[in-house]
C-alpha cells in the first residue's frame, strides 16, 4: 500500500484514493512491477493486487455470513450481535483481486468466496506455517490456489514501457472468452445459519433486507 512516506495512513494519488488521479497510482503500481518482474525474482513471485473498499460499486450479491470462533465475539457496534449472534461476522462486498505471477491462469475468473484471510492463509500455506487463525485456516485457499497452474512452465514476464503499451494488452496464450462469473451459491452462509436454527424467518428476513440496503 502507498501511503504517506511518515508511514500512516495519509492517503494521496499513489495509493489510488479520492479525489487524487488514478491513472498517477497506476503508473506508480506498474513500475514496482515492471522491477519485480525483470528481476530474478520473477520465476518464484505472485503478486496480489486488491483493494479495501468497493469504490462506491454497486454489488448485487450479499456478503456471506461466516463463524468468527469466538475470536472477534463482541462486534458491539454490529447488527449480528444486536440479533444475539455475536459469533458470527458478514464479510464486506466483493472488492477487485488481481494476480499476477507467471503460474497464474490467463483469464482465470475466480468463483470461489474469498477474502482477505485467504491471502494470509496463502502465506502460511506457501511458507509451511501454522494457520494464524481459525478463520484464516478456513478461508477457502483451495479457491485461490485454484487460479494457479503450477504444472506447467513459468510464463515469461510481461514488462509495459511507454514504448510497448498497447490496449488491448496481447494475451500470452489464447483463453475463451465470454466467461461468465457465477453468484450463485453465495448465499450458502445465510441458508446455513436458517437451516441451524440459530435465526428464525423474521431475522433472516431482517439479514437480508440489511444487506440489500448497505452492500
Amino acid at each position: 500500500m502507498f501511503t504517506g512516506g511518515d508511514g500512516h495512513d495519509d492517503h494521496s494519488a499513489l495509493d489510488m484514493h479520492p479525489p487524487f488521479n488514478l491513472t498517477q497510482g497506476q503508473v506508480n503500481l506498474a513500475y514496482f512491477i515492471d522491477a519485480i518482474e525483470d528481476s530474478r525474482y520473477w520465476n518464484s513471485t505472485v503478486i496480489f493486487i486488491t483493494f479495501d473498499e468497493g469504490g462506491g460499486f454497486f454489488d448485487q450479491v450479499p456478503p456471506p455470513i461466516i463463524y468468527n470462533y469466538g475470536l472477534n465475539p463482541g462486534c458491539e457496534d454490529g447488527y449480528l450481535s444486536k440479533l444475539g449472534l455475536p459469533y458470527y461476522n458478514v464479510l464486506g462486498e466483493r472488492v477487485p483481486l488481481l494476480i499476477i505471477s507467471p503460474y497464474a491462469k490467463e483469464g482465470w475468473v475466480d468463483n470461489y468466496s474469498l477474502s482477505g484471510y485467504t491471502l494470509l492463509a496463502f502465506i502460511d500455506y506457501n511458507w509451511h506455517l501454522p494457520y494464524l487463525t481459525p478463520i484464516v485456516a478456513n478461508s477457502d485457499l483451495n479457491g485461490l490456489l485454484a487460479a494457479f497452474n503450477f504444472s506447467q512452465g513459468p510464463r515469461p514476464p510481461i514488462i509495459l514501457t511507454p514504448l510497448n503499451w498497447t490496449y488491448p494488452i496481447p494475451l500470452q496464450y489464447p483463453v475463451h472468452y465470454g466467461y461468465v462469473a457465477l453468484i450463485k451459491g453465495n448465499y450458502t452462509g445465510y441458508t446455513l445459519l436458517y437451516r441451524l436454527g440459530i435465526i428464525n424467518d423474521t431475522v433472516y428476513q431482517y439479514v437480508m433486507q440489511f444487506n440489500d440496503t448497505n452492500t
